[in-house]
């Protein structure tokens, strides 16, 4: 993975860079999927579009996270990273990232 960034805006963040703090407002109704990955089992996906002032980005919260995101939930990831999938840039929490939804 790259060396740590730490950006605080969506216009900022870099493609396989972990950050510091971002804050998000969720924009779309939750989409949900389970996929199953090997040796863990099956999990629950949820992904949403949340933005700040500077653009829009797809978050994706895995199984516990997800619970009561709706449009209008203002999340706060911090030590999260960005990836790439299906072709859109991602932000995801992590296993050493946390998130608090501030509604």
């Amino acid at each position: 993975m790259a060396p740590a960034c730490r950006p605080k805006k969506v216009k900022d963040l870099i493609i396989g860079s972990r950050f510091d703090t971002l804050q998000l407002k969720v924009c779309t109704e939750p989409r949900r999927r389970t996929v199953r990955r090997p040796y863990e089992g099956y999990h629950q996906v949820i992904s949403v579009e949340a933005e700040d002032d500077t653009g829009q980005v797809t978050v994706d919260l895995w199984d516990d996270e997800g619970e009561g995101v709706e449009p209008g939930t203002l999340l706060k990831i911090t030590d999260g990273y960005v990836k790439v999938y299906q072709g859109r840039t991602r932000v995801l929490v992590g296993k050493y990232g946390t998130l608090e939804k501030l509604k």
